[in-house]
């Protein structure tokens, strides 16, 4: 579950910089001994409106070298990664558009105060609680594919890295470090 809310993010994330939103930037610091997951990557938010797919595949490598030299996968175990990831990304991806869309015209729907739809607002609730039921199935795929070469502690060091990724990318995409507006209060 964790990889596919990182994938979500991802492209939240992303779609966000391609809507013309950048990220709040800060200086990159890089530490002698290991990679940082809380400096933001190099023109993160200089990327140019469209380059989704290019933002997307530059977090995927940096999380698969960061994968690498901390939980110390193998060679063999990384192309197997690399090959798993390929395998799902295109359904995570069609996974977060559906869903994307369907909170957008929940929202529209719901927006409509005078005279609500009340079965199509339904309707989309209904579409939302079968998009999670796909996300699960699709993380259960995916760790049962992922069980296959890697240990259940390096599938857990796996999903610990995606969910602080996933973290990092949520607190740029809502501009800043604690996670709320810049210059606003963090949340709660």
């Amino acid at each position: 579950m964790l990889r596919t809310a990182i994938a979500a993010c991802l492209v939240v994330g992303a779609s966000s910089i391609a809507a013309g939103q950048r990220p709040v930037q800060r200086p990159i610091q890089r530490p002698i001994e290991r990679p940082r997951l809380d400096a933001p990557a190099p023109g993160l938010g200089q990327q140019p409106p469209g380059n989704r797919a290019a933002l997307e595949q530059r977090v995927r490598q940096a999380l698969a070298r960061v994968a690498r030299q901390r939980i110390k996968l193998t060679d063999d175990q990384m192309r197997q990664l690399a090959r798993v990831d390929q395998q799902f990304a295109v359904q995570r991806r069609q996974l977060n558009r559906e869903e994307r869309d369907t909170r957008l015209a929940l929202a529209a729907a719901m927006r409509d105060t005078a005279n609500p739809d009340q079965a199509k607002i339904s309707g989309y609730i209904d579409q939302l609680i079968a998009a999670q039921r796909k996300r699960l199935d699709l993380v259960a795929a995916e760790q049962k594919e992922l069980s296959t070469f890697m240990s259940p502690l390096q599938r857990a060091q796996y999903q610990a890295l995606q969910e602080r990724v996933r973290r990092r990318l949520e607190q740029l995409r809502s501009g800043g470090p604690s996670g709320g507006a810049p210059g606003g209060p963090p949340p709660p």
